[in-house]
């Protein structure tokens, strides 16, 4: 995150693939002020801290393909 402080940039898109997803969801866990979208692909809830799509959803807009 303070990298994209460094450039102005008060919201971010995050995306994972695979690994990266877990990563991806663990920085939306932590900074979920900061995460305007979240994409992840071919990944796994695997964060240290589970948290509910509920919690995470009520921090951020969320998008489901029905």
């Amino acid at each position: 995150m303070e990298i994209a402080e460094r450039f102005g940039q008060p919201k971010l898109d995050v995306a994972g693939f695979s690994w990266g997803g877990a990563l991806a969801q663990q920085i939306a866990i932590q900074f979920p002020g900061r995460v305007e979208r979240l994409v992840l692909m071919a990944t796994t809830p695997s964060v240290a801290r589970p948290v509910s799509a509920g919690r995470l959803c009520s921090t951020m807009t969320c998008w489901r393909a029905d």
